[in-house]
């Protein structure tokens, strides 16, 4: 994984109606590493104003988001597009209380099946407790996360939140709301 920016003491990001992306000019041939678009390393970021950050990249794996070193990410609200994944947990934390998740039109159009990953956290972190998802609020296309995240009888919704479904054409969105 590359970090394409690196947060390393504790930051407030508001987009601000803004568009964080990977420059798509290098995105049409296939990478050797897999970009990041911002790695919270140790530090908390806390992300609102409603802009987008977006993980497109052509026929490449991108993540929006990767939490490391213990690291905390709060997102109140904004659109995040993943490639496959949004957001993703290595070693810390993800609290997301607002927003709209999806996947990258590129892998959403190709392979729609890996919207299981939009919100991840790696395995053996959250075996051993090292990484963890809450979520209180955002909707996710394709994605519930009530549902088995991490296997049998996981979920990433926090207690006193539930999951609510809609069909919009032929996808489902899923939406965490109090109980």
């Amino acid at each position: 994984v590359a970090p394409q920016f690196t947060v390393s003491k504790d930051t407030s990001l508001n987009l601000n109606g803004k568009n964080l992306s990977l420059d798509q000019n290098g995105c049409n041939e296939e990478l050797d590493y897999t970009p990041t678009l911002i790695a919270v390393d140790g530090s908390t970021l806390t992300v609102e104003g409603n802009g987008t950050i977006s993980a497109e990249a052509g026929y490449n794996t991108c993540y929006g988001i990767n939490v490391v070193n213990g690291g905390t990410l709060v997102i109140n609200d904004g659109s995040y597009y993943g490639a496959m994944t949004a957001v993703q947990v290595q070693s810390g934390k993800a609290v997301i209380n607002g927003g709209f998740f999806d996947l990258a039109p590129t892998i959403k159009a190709d392979a729609p099946q890996y919207a299981c990953y939009l919100i991840n956290c790696i395995d053996s972190g959250y075996k051993d407790g090292k990484a963890s998802v809450e979520i209180r609020g955002g909707t996710f296309v394709g994605f519930d996360p009530s549902a088995n995240p991490e296997g049998p009888g996981t979920s990433y919704v926090a207690d006193g939140y539930k999951v609510v479904s809609e069909v919009h054409g032929s996808e489902t969105w899923y939406t965490v709301v109090p109980e």
